[in-house]
C-alpha cells in the first residue's frame, strides 16, 4: 500500500539525501534510471520479492503456536492471515501486470 513512499525515500538516498553517501551511486544511476525506472524495477521484482517474504511466515507462525496466551495467538494469527492474503494478492497482481506486453509510447 505504501510502497511508492518507500521507493521515493530510497531514491532520495540514492540522490545523496542520507549523509551524502549516495552521491556516487546516484551519478551512476541517474543515467540508467530515474525515479520512474526505479518504480518499474520494484513492480517487476515484486512477485519474486513477495515469495522471498513468504519464507519468514513459517517461523512467525511457529512462535504464535507456541504462545500460551490465546488472545495474543488469535490476534497474531488474524494479522498474519491478513498479511498473507494481501501479499498473495500483490504477487498475483504484479505477476499478471508484468506478463502483459508493454505498450509502446
Amino acid at each position: 500500500e505504501h510502497w511508492e513512499e518507500l521507493v521515493e525515500e530510497f531514491y532520495g538516498y540514492l540522490k545523496g539525501g542520507s549523509r551524502g553517501h549516495g552521491n556516487a551511486i546516484y551519478r551512476t544511476v541517474q543515467y540508467k534510471s530515474g525515479f520512474f525506472q526505479l518504480k518499474e524495477s520494484y513492480r517487476r521484482f515484486m512477485p519474486m520479492g513477495g515469495f522471498l517474504l513468504v519464507i519468514i511466515i513459517g517461523p512467525i507462525l511457529d512462535l504464535l503456536y507456541k504462545t500460551t496466551d490465546l488472545e495474543l495467538k488469535q490476534k497474531g494469527l488474524n494479522a498474519v492471515t491478513e498479511k498473507i492474503e494481501c501479499l498473495l494478492d500483490d504477487i498475483l497482481h504484479y505477476h499478471e501486470r508484468n506478463e502483459r506486453p508493454e505498450k509502446k509510447q
